[in-house]
């Protein structure tokens, strides 16, 4: 969407908005793009005068837009401080309040929808800040933290009751979830519910809809959001802390098998979480049953060394590894000959 959108900001276009000397003309055509009247600002209108105006959007900076357009960042940026553009602002992108207070207007919800990502023609639009989610746009989510549209300090929830950190997991948004994270405040959010419905029932928690929906991503292993959300974890748990373990039961660990991340398995262990020992599919299988599948070598190994040296039954677990080495090597042998006899 902000690809379509990047057209309407042209060299023409920008050299005359820079040229503007009457104030309150350039405030209202920057009113009319930010906070339009006839519909709510969508991340696609955002992200392209975000990407028109910041040129350099990491650090905020405008120097090389200011090579071309002199003085012209400087002056949407007098709009975007003046207390009124940035309240207007903060409305038209929408409120995202706590857990608490989402739960005691649960009623008001609209729970029932499904946003706009693959498909433009169908679904529902979602707010300024849900489509950067969705969107996985560090930018424009970071833009709008320093504009101070979205109020840091706890796990926000949107007019849908979505968790915004629910949806940076359904979305697998790698490059945001981080910066949520670290504008969630202290408190554990990860234990939070990822979504509140209209009847005021809460549905499980961020940490364990994690492992659900990075399970349901068919052959893709990438631990990245899991891996962030429990560092998030630790970075509260005390001695003798249970939460952590008593959010995943075997089927969650067993979903986390399939990732096949060494990393996240050896953090499991400080939270007293074994996936080797507990982990357990809804049919009986095993982590070795878990890990096998994606045929990750570098987890394989590990399991077999973690296994051998917790006294487990070595001589399966080996025969588990050598058999599939042997797999992939003679596979790839007879890859190899067939491409050699065809030349």
């Amino acid at each position: 969407m902000a690809d379509s959108k990047m057209e309407i900001y042209t060299d023409e276009y920008l050299s005359n908005l820079n040229n503007t000397t009457d104030l309150a003309e350039l405030v209202t055509e920057l009113h009319a793009r930010l906070i339009p009247d006839n519909h709510r600002l969508t991340h696609g209108e955002f992200c392209a005068f975000r990407g028109a105006l910041i040129r350099n959007p990491i650090i905020a900076a405008a120097a090389d837009l200011d090579e071309d357009y002199p003085g012209l960042f400087q002056k949407v940026q007098y709009f975007l401080n003046d207390p009124l553009s940035r309240d207007c602002l903060r409305r038209a992108a929408g409120s995202f309040p706590d857990h608490k207070t989402v739960l005691e207007s649960a009623s008001t919800l609209s729970s029932d929808i499904e946003y706009k990502k693959d498909d433009p023609n169908t679904g529902t639009e979602p707010d300024l800040v849900t489509g950067a989610i969705l969107a996985n746009c560090e930018y424009c989510l970071t833009w709008l933290y320093e504009l101070d549209v979205i109020k840091p300090g706890h796990v926000g929830y949107n007019e849908h009751g979505w968790s915004l950190l629910g949806l940076a997991v359904r979305a697998d948004a790698k490059k945001v979830i981080e910066l949520l994270i670290k504008h969630s405040g202290d408190e554990p959010g990860p234990l939070q519910p990822y979504r509140i419905r209209s009847d005021g029932k809460e549905e499980c928690s961020i940490l364990q809809y994690g492992t659900w929906a990075q399970f349901h991503r068919t052959g893709y292993q990438d631990d990245t959001c899991l891996w962030a959300l429990l560092e998030w974890c630790d970075s509260f748990m005390e001695e003798g802390d249970s939460r952590i373990k008593a959010q995943l039961d075997p089927q969650a660990q067993h979903r986390i098998c399939h990732l096949g991340s060494v990393r996240v398995a050896n953090l499991l262990k400080s939270f007293d979480v074994d996936l080797a020992e507990t982990a357990l599919g809804p049919q009986g299988q095993g982590i070795w049953h878990a890990a096998m599948i994606h045929e990750n070598v570098v987890f394989l190994t590990w399991l077999n060394t973690y296994t051998r040296s917790s006294g487990g039954n070595c001589k399966l677990c080996s025969g588990f590894l050598k058999h599939y080495v042997r797999v992939r090597f003679l596979s790839r042998k007879a890859m190899l000959d067939n491409l050699y006899l065809r030349q």
